[in-house]
């Protein structure tokens, strides 16, 4: 059976509990951060891919989409055409304080600083002259829609901003890590992306799994090049195939063991 049926749970109730009647009705609900980084998924480079949600929702409620080549006015629009068999039922902007109610400072260590040369000397071409911000959402799901589609709500928040930096800023304070962890074609140099999210001894790899920190349960990975991957981008780590989701782009889901 596939995990959205095995590991399906009840939606959480600081989730079921937030009143919508209106759109606008969000603004005015206090953030609950950890909350929604507790058993999120956290995709980096992740465009409008719906993926994620179509086949993850029920095993998380709480979804993270990153990606600084995004505006805001396309991401609005976005929520308003919703998910297959949902609709946008509120919807927030959130300040950098939001996000990171302390300071905090990112880390880059030497042996990647070459990275952030790169992403410096091509940003305007990299981030394509948007600026950062972060949405809030949360969709319910169709009245002609059942259990067998998927929960009954979900929240996504959608950053403009960099896969790394994000990371290190929202799970590093909070100590903890996402339940599911997205790599889906997330492209490198041309493709946008100015570090290499596949490379196990990468900035992005670096960032989730340096030592003492906690870990994701799941890696759902793809290697954009149109076929199945004999493994997960980071196999030590990642070792167990879960499943593979039925769609065209032959995505996997491996497991931690955690």
């Amino acid at each position: 059976m596939p995990l959205k049926t095995d590991e399906r749970r009840a939606v959480p109730e600081w989730l079921a509990n937030i009143e919508l009647n209106h759109v606008d009705d969000l603004q005015r609900v206090t953030f609950p951060l950890h909350e929604v980084l507790s058993r999120s998924l956290y995709y980096p480079s992740s465009a409008f891919d719906g993926q994620p949600v179509k086949h993850f929702a029920g095993v998380v409620h709480s979804f993270i989409y990153v990606d600084y080549s995004q505006q805001r006015d396309k991401t609005r629009q976005e929520f308003t055409l919703g998910f297959l068999g949902y609709h946008l039922a509120g919807q927030k902007d959130l300040t950098p304080t939001d996000l990171s109610p302390t300071p905090f400072r990112g880390v880059v260590p030497g042996r990647y600083q070459r990275d952030i040369e790169y992403f410096e000397e091509h940003r305007s071409f990299l981030t394509q002259g948007v600026d950062p911000f972060a949405l809030w959402a949360i969709f319910d799901r169709d009245s002609d829609r059942d259990d067998a589609h998927g929960p009954k709500r979900f929240s996504l928040i959608y950053i403009c901003g960099d896969g790394v930096a994000t990371y290190q800023a929202l799970f590093w304070p909070a100590r903890i890590s996402p339940a599911a962890l997205a790599i889906i074609q997330p492209g490198t140099g041309f493709g946008l992306n100015y570090t290499n999210f596949c490379d196990p001894d990468g900035f992005f790899a670096w960032t989730v799994l340096g030592e003492n920190r906690p870990r994701p349960t799941y890696l759902i990975y793809h290697t954009g090049r149109g076929r199945r991957a004999l493994q997960a981008c980071w196999p030590e780590q990642f070792p167990t195939l879960i499943e593979w989701w039925n769609c065209e782009q032959e995505i996997g889901v491996w497991s931690s063991g955690n």
